[in-house]
């Protein structure tokens, strides 16, 4: 048996970075995503976002890749989303996504942003905030490709 934590903040985008997740019925689609990650063995510790885009922090369970939980997050949450129509003008999610680790010892600090992003958003941008985290994670010459991949 594989004892193993596996802490991730994710962050992923509308497709075309359409503003179309509204405050009002955000809660429910994070439920949703809470249930998705439940059902897959992992836990989501944060969930929150902008109309924009989404930032999770989650434990994976040691048999699930993180390419495998945005799959599954992004493709089941698409899905329901189209059925319940909920968000208007709702396209789809971006294609990629960005994933970085981080350790327990860090969970209140990566709670507190991803909870305070509505306060975050007023000083930074989305792609400022992605800029910063791509350099951060060693990955700024693939900003472009995230920002563009529609």
């Amino acid at each position: 048996m594989a004892y193993i934590n596996s802490y991730y903040h994710f962050v992923f985008r509308t497709k075309a970075n359409l503003r179309v997740l509204d405050t009002d019925t955000t809660p429910r689609l994070y439920k949703y995503i809470c249930g998705i990650s439940e059902n897959s063995g992992c836990r989501v510790i944060a969930i929150n976002g902008m109309p924009d885009h989404i930032h999770i922090a989650a434990e994976l369970s040691a048999e699930m890749s993180p390419s495998e939980y945005m799959r599954e997050v992004k493709s089941r949450s698409s899905r329901w989303m189209a059925e319940n129509h909920l968000f208007y003008g709702f396209q789809g999610w971006g294609k990629s996504y960005f994933a970085s680790t981080f350790s327990k010892k860090d969970i209140d600090k990566v709670i507190s942003y991803i909870s305070n992003q509505q306060e975050h958003h007023r000083r930074k941008s989305f792609a400022e905030e992605l800029a910063e985290f791509f350099d951060l994670a060693g990955l700024s010459d693939k900003l472009q490709y995230f920002i563009s991949d529609n």
